[in-house]
């Protein structure tokens, strides 16, 4: 396996680099060329993941995705869960570092494309910056992706959620989709751990209006407790 997972970290490596380099003169045309380039290279890394790694990827309650605008929140254990929903929805607006606009090609395409990066370093201004920018894009009715946790953590692993998507619920005054995920049994940090069957799964949705430490309470626990099922399924 750790054969397998080196040939794909060097495979994806070189997809990654060639990808965005020879598609660079993407960026001189509209928002959603650039956008449509980082869709498909999910689609890219999800294939190289079934081929190379022996990860399948299903994807269960797309019916559950309502439309207009509204916030989709997901448990980020690995890069996956991003590749998917980035095919997922139409025109996904991820919540994002700042510092990851720097990065050669990649960090452009994601300029480019319009999603909405925070400095984490701006003391106390974080969530203002982020309700700033989401407010008019949910008025256009595009979806706004974040992960509640703010970082990656690992399978079975529980961690409190931030505050930052309580406050933009409350502004925004839009539904949440709740998301679960096991992507991480399977795959972390460029390793393939085992062959099976990643799962990200929508859950019932949050319909807007909560008081806010009722709505945190109530997507934190959705999301926990279908990701730990998730989590023993993929045992």
């Amino acid at each position: 396996m750790k054969i397998r997972s080196k040939i794909l970290f060097i495979s994806m490596f070189f997809v990654w680099t060639i990808f965005f380099v020879l598609g660079s003169p993407l960026l001189l045309l509209p928002k959603r060329f650039a956008l449509q380039t980082c869709q498909s290279f999910g689609h890219t890394m999800i294939f190289l993941l079934r081929i190379i790694g022996g990860v399948r990827t299903e994807i269960r309650g797309l019916e559950k995705l309502p439309k207009g605008g509204y916030i989709l929140a997901s448990k980020h254990q690995s890069e996956w869960e991003t590749f998917v929903i980035g095919y997922m929805i139409n025109w996904p607006m991820f919540v994002i570092k700042k510092e990851l606009l720097s990065v050669p090609f990649f960090g452009w395409f994601m300029r480019r494309s319009g999603l909405i990066a925070v400095d984490r370093k701006a003391t106390g201004g974080v969530m203002r910056q982020m309700v700033k920018q989401a407010l008019p894009l949910l008025a256009e009715n595009k979806v706004i992706v974040l992960f509640p946790e703010g970082t990656r953590t690992k399978p079975g692993v529980r961690s409190k959620y931030k505050a930052g998507i309580a406050a933009l619920y409350t502004a925004a005054n839009v539904p949440v989709v709740p998301v679960a995920v096991n992507a991480g049994v399977f795959w972390a940090k460029h390793v393939i751990h085992k062959k099976g069957t990643a799962v990200l799964e929508i859950l019932d949705i949050i319909p807007a209006g909560l008081p806010q430490e009722e709505f945190l309470a109530l997507l934190e626990n959705t999301i926990e407790d279908a990701s730990m099922r998730l989590y023993e399924e993929a045992q």
